[in-house]
């Protein structure tokens, strides 16, 4: 069974605008991995249409069958997660690997405090 996880430095999910996104991308596959990649990415959650948006991307190619490759983001100026009483917008890591297409996903936020902006009477969602 081919496992796939992604970490943050100290197990952080709250950033800021500007803060570096660190961490690594962990394998482990029966077989050689042709590559990973890593998409920063946010999308809307709730009633309507949702928007997802990619806003930056690692790529490693050629890799064993197991190991970990490092990785740094920046967190970017906006948008900045939020949640609404219609829609909430969320950040997520996102990392797949080929062949096979097993993803794996890590919540995070950005915001100006590192906390999740919270609209109304709206309920933060659950991780």
């Amino acid at each position: 069974m081919t496992e796939l996880v992604i970490r943050t430095k100290k197990e952080q999910v709250a950033f800021r605008p500007g803060d570096v996104i660190e961490g690594a991308v962990g394998w482990n596959s029966p077989e050689a991995v042709r590559s990973i990649e890593l998409r920063l990415l946010w999308h809307t959650v709730g009633k309507g249409t949702e928007d997802k948006v990619i806003v930056d991307q690692k790529k490693f190619e050629n890799l064993e069958s197991q190991g970990a490759a490092p990785f740094l983001f920046t967190a970017p100026e906006q948008p900045f997660s939020f949640s609404g009483k219609l829609i909430s917008l969320v950040w997520d890591l996102e990392a797949v690997l080929r062949p096979g297409g097993v993803s794996a996903s890590k919540r995070i936020v950005i915001a100006p405090a590192g906390r999740e902006i919270v609209l109304g009477d709206a309920a933060p969602l659950p991780e």
